[in-house]
């Protein structure tokens, strides 16, 4: 979700929620803390309430999945569902330390201590980077694509790059001496029988490798397509993408210019399709880093859910 001067306003009610949800169980956790003899206890009477209050919260966040599965359903709107997970999320964390009294307990308590935190620092890391990464797409990535168009488009623009070196080698070899006065650019490139043999290595050793770089096959399964796309979301995250072809700079365009005064527009339609290739890397990275915390943020959720049915029925048999 970006947080900009409209979704603030149109999440106010929800922002005054969570504030004075978070300032009340403050105030109480410090005159409670003060009082306890022996110390906060998440047994207590407080430390249940806050429990409780932290339970509700969690489970509301949870509610977004299944709103999400039901889109169908007209149960407000998801964008509402979305501001409500976002902000009382964050006052969660807090709470339910104030449940804990700030201490860890056994072996399972401290499982869904560790679930909740994965979950609750992934879901801040998210909520971060979506600050960011949409105004990149903007700057950065002027011919986005829809993402999953990505491969498709870009397979048109290696296709139409290979008739455009196939059509160029025919015509190249039988465009007649027009002698040095008149189209002189044409005669030096139809004169110079190394023109297409240039332009053909520049293209199989350069550009072509680079257009063709990480494209997948065209037909696939759903179930592994979305393999294929943890699998490079966890990559990009990491950092391990290795081996890729150098992108064509436009200093290896501005040579091959050099080199191929006669085959400058062909040049001009490589560069744009490396170009816009480039662009596509960009987004496919920015967006599997805008998504790839809901590898941890996920997973831990679902964690939490069936870890805390467990705590609340292990905590009722020692009270």
């Amino acid at each position: 979700m970006l947080i900009d001067r409209q979704s603030l306003r149109d999440s106010a009610a929800w922002i005054v929620i969570a504030l004075v949800t978070l300032l009340g169980s403050t105030l109480a956790y410090i005159i409670y803390a003060a009082r306890a003899p022996a110390g906060p206890s998440g047994g207590s009477v407080p430390g249940l309430v806050f429990a409780g209050v932290g339970t509700l919260i969690i489970l509301f966040a949870w509610a977004l999945t299944i709103r999400r599965w039901r889109r169908s359903a007209r149960i407000g709107r998801a964008y509402t569902w979305l501001q409500g997970h976002v902000y009382l999320s964050i006052i969660s964390y807090p709470i339910i330390l104030y449940h804990a009294g700030f201490r860890l307990g056994g072996p399972l308590t401290t499982a869904l201590m560790g679930a909740f935190t994965l979950c609750y620092v992934s879901g801040v890391l998210l909520l971060l980077v979506q600050q960011v990464v949409p105004r990149l797409m903007v700057s950065e990535v002027p011919l986005e694509t829809i993402y999953d168009q990505i491969d498709h488009v870009a397979r048109q623009n290696l296709a139409a790059a290979d008739q455009l070196i196939e059509a160029h080698a025919v015509v190249a070899a039988t465009v007649p001496d027009l002698g040095e006065d008149e189209f002189q650019a044409t005669a030096a490139a139809s004169r110079a029988p190394t023109a297409p043999a240039e332009l053909r290595a520049f293209y199989d050793t350069r550009v072509r490798p680079y257009l063709a770089a990480g494209m997948r096959p065209a037909t696939r399964s759903k179930r592994v397509g979305v393999l294929a796309w943890w699998i490079a979301a966890a990559r990009d995250a990491l950092m391990l993408r290795r081996g890729q072809p150098a992108p064509v700079s436009r200093e290896d365009f501005a040579a091959a210019r050099a080199k191929l005064p006669g085959l400058r527009t062909v040049l001009d339609t490589l560069e744009s399709f490396t170009e816009q290739r480039r662009q596509f890397a960009l987004q496919r990275r920015l967006h599997h880093l805008l998504h790839a915390w809901l590898l941890i943020h996920v997973p831990t959720a679902w964690i939490m859910i069936v870890l805390l049915p467990l705590h609340a029925v292990m905590s009722v048999r020692y009270l």
